[in-house]
């Protein structure tokens, strides 16, 4: 576009640049000078390919446009602008809104189903998410969500591919994230899993255990060194706590899906963890049979919500009011 805008305020910087808002529904995101070259053609094929929006309220923070300088030089790109006051990071909001047992159950599926619509969007356009942690998916109290900090995602062009190296180790399946395309997204389908596992389980990782067995110390040692416990093994290892009691009140539909992602032989098949459609019609019947079916239901208050750009940090086990930062504020995100 040629025509000229005048940005406001500045509402976030980090490792890659700052974020400015323009107006109530427009944010920009000026790169530094020295990432400029490197980025610009990304950012181009991110622009002529954007994926379909599942929530029809910008409900992924794609670019939607080119910001240069008067002179034609790239600068970065304009985006869809969110209130980050209404908005928690998706790990923080399974513990807030949906860890204790008077927590509403439809809304557990809806936030997954709503996660899980934008996945599948993004894989159908030919990407991937790559980068796939609590920080980078915002939820709104109504169940509304956001996937955020979308160039740092895996981008299939029109003529080249454009990877990404960065991933938390929270979400990383045991055999690595995948590095071409194809992959990534078959990392993604891990990842899914696993937020989908702590919506539904307030919080809880799927590989957290305990017994003679079980693997202890950093996400790594844990993902690694633990079968699933909801499963049957041999080993001393099972679900800490009274979360066993939690799983076996999740529909057998789920439970099998959450077998199928999590089984050991997924690490060398990782093609036979479910697809996003899978879990998007499971969770699709849940919510029928719930009686939330209804679409304006499903997505309440969708057509109000607003959006960012974001950083993160790798600590992620406590979570109060304090905790939550600015999405827009940093671009550390964890990566090993």
């Amino acid at each position: 576009s040629t025509d000229k805008i005048t940005i406001d305020e500045e509402i976030g910087a980090g490792a890659e640049g700052s974020v400015y808002r323009v107006d109530g529904s427009t944010a920009v995101k000026i790169l530094d000078e020295n990432l400029r070259k490197k980025k610009e053609s990304k950012v181009n094929a991110m622009v002529d390919n954007s994926p379909p929006d599942p929530q029809y309220s910008a409900s992924i923070a794609w670019p939607d446009g080119i910001i240069t300088d008067m002179s034609g030089l790239f600068l970065g790109y304009s985006m869809p602008y969110k209130n980050p006051d209404e908005f928690k990071p998706a790990l923080e909001y399974a513990f807030a809104e949906l860890g204790s047992e008077e927590s509403n159950k439809l809304k557990r599926y809806k936030v997954a189903r709503n996660l899980t619509a934008a996945v599948k969007s993004v894989h159908e356009a030919g990407h991937a998410v790559g980068d796939f942690n609590h920080y980078n998916i915002l939820v709104r109290d109504d169940g509304y969500v956001t996937l955020i900090d979308c160039d740092a995602f895996q981008i299939s062009g029109d003529q080249d591919t454009y990877g990404g190296q960065t991933y938390f180790v929270r979400y990383a399946p045991p055999e690595g994230r995948g590095q071409t395309l194809r992959q990534a997204q078959g990392t993604d389908r891990f990842c899914l899993g696993v937020h989908i596992f702590q919506f539904l389980m307030g919080g809880e990782h799927p590989y957290q255990a305990q017994g003679d067995d079980a693997a202890n110390g950093d996400w790594p040692d844990v993902i690694e060194g633990n079968p699933f416990p909801y499963m049957n093994t041999k080993k001393d290892v099972s679900p800490v706590g009274d979360n066993l009691t939690k799983y076996q009140k999740l529909p057998s539909a789920i439970k099998d899906l959450f077998c199928e992602c999590f089984k050991p032989s997924a690490v060398t098949v990782q093609y036979s963890r479910p697809e996003p459609d899978e879990w998007l019609d499971s969770l699709t019947q849940q919510i029928d049979k719930s009686g939330g079916g209804d679409w304006s239901a499903l997505y309440e208050g969708a057509g109000d919500a607003e959006e960012n750009e974001t950083g993160s940090t790798e600590g992620d086990e406590d979570y109060g009011d304090d905790d939550w930062e600015n999405p827009y504020d940093g671009n550390n995100r964890g990566s090993t």
